[in-house]
């Protein structure tokens, strides 16, 4: 089963793993308003991108950088 692999470090160390199975973004875009998604990929989360990278079985991944309790971190989403 695919899942989206997301995965948190600043620049000096690594924070965390999350996984998160296909088909639970697929729930997520069916039931969140365009306006959510609208924003969300706004931000570099793109849902509509995300599904259809891993329906086409292409090799996806993309760095996200933002800033969380005043602290510079890279967010890197890959499709497994």
């Amino acid at each position: 089963m695919k899942s989206l692999i997301i995965e948190k470090s600043t620049k000096d160390h690594y924070q965390e793993t999350i996984k998160v199975p296909m088909f639970i973004l697929g729930g997520l875009a069916r039931i969140l308003p365009e306006g959510a998604l609208s924003s969300l990929a706004a931000k570099g989360f793109d849902l509509k991108e995300i599904l259809s990278a891993g329906k086409d079985a292409v090799n996806f991944t993309k760095a996200i950088d933002v800033v969380e309790k005043n602290i510079a971190k890279k967010i890197r989403l890959s499709i497994l």
